[in-house]
């Protein structure tokens, strides 16, 4: 794809992605170039107003090649903002003519919800009866066509997402399978109550009470049995009659055995 430069800070149909960073290009030439130009102006409408034109514009493609190529190294498809000078510039009795382009590198990619809205109106249209079915198909093909590349690419994302999350789910499934009843418990209890885990605090924990009664046969299924009941501050409570350590460790332990069961 060649690189798109343009004056705008936008580019139609597109999106911007990236900003890769400012661009320039240079090009110098003699002054005796224009001096030339200047005495020859007496032939407006001859060959030789036609040759500095043509120079002219070989210096300005020159510049704005330089500008794509220095895109392209930057990962970038596009140039905006552009901008073009031209300088005199002289020293030691020596003068040059120096043409100065700059512009921001930009990664673009096809506006996707223009994309999908005109294929939506078209089948709007369509349905309403104001297309045929040749004239709708012929549609479709073009903006399909404008936007091969963008719309496989969008596509190909959208199936690696998918396998990807099929395949955790699938990696989930299995360590799951291999959990003794009582891990299990303990996943189940961790991933409903992970959003009621701001109700357990420091200091919620140093006023807390222990239950009288407490479930399980070790310090881990007693504190998450009172987890399952909201009890996240008894459950740190708990965690320091057992230990003798401060709140602070026993919020600590309870928050990382979430992330613990979380990371299985």
């Amino acid at each position: 794809m060649n690189v798109i430069i343009v004056n705008t800070e936008q580019i139609a149909h597109y999106i911007i992605k990236e900003y890769c960073g400012l661009v320039t290009a240079n090009q110098v030439v003699g002054a005796n170039l224009f001096a030339d130009m200047f005495a020859g102006l007496t032939d407006i409408v001859g060959g030789r107003s036609g040759a500095y034109r043509e120079r002219l514009d070989d210096l300005y493609k020159d510049v704005k090649k330089q500008l794509s190529d220095k895109a392209r190294e930057l990962g970038a498809n596009a140039v905006v903002g552009f901008r073009i000078d031209f300088d005199e510039v002289s020293g030691k009795g020596k003068s040059m003519f120096m043409v100065t382009c700059i512009g921001t590198a930009v990664v673009i990619e096809p506006d996707r919800y223009e994309i999908y809205e005109k294929l939506h109106k078209l089948n709007a249209y369509l349905k309403d009866g104001l297309l045929t079915q040749e004239q709708f198909d012929f549609e479709r093909e073009e903006i399909e066509k404008n936007n091969e590349n963008f719309l496989a690419n969008d596509a190909r994302k959208w199936a690696e997402q998918i396998a990807e999350e099929q395949a955790l789910q699938e990696e989930i499934r299995k360590r799951r399978a291999t959990l003794s009843a009582e891990e299990a418990y303990m996943q189940e209890v961790i991933s409903a109550k992970r959003e009621n885990l701001w109700m357990m605090s420091a200091q919620g924990i140093e006023e807390a009470e222990v239950p009288y009664t407490l479930k399980g046969n070790t310090m881990d299924e007693v504190i998450i049995n009172l987890i399952a009941k909201d009890k996240f501050n008894e459950a740190g409570r708990y965690y320091m009659d057992e230990t003798g350590l401060d709140a602070e460790s026993a919020y600590d332990y309870v928050y990382k055995l979430f992330e613990k069961e979380s990371g299985r």
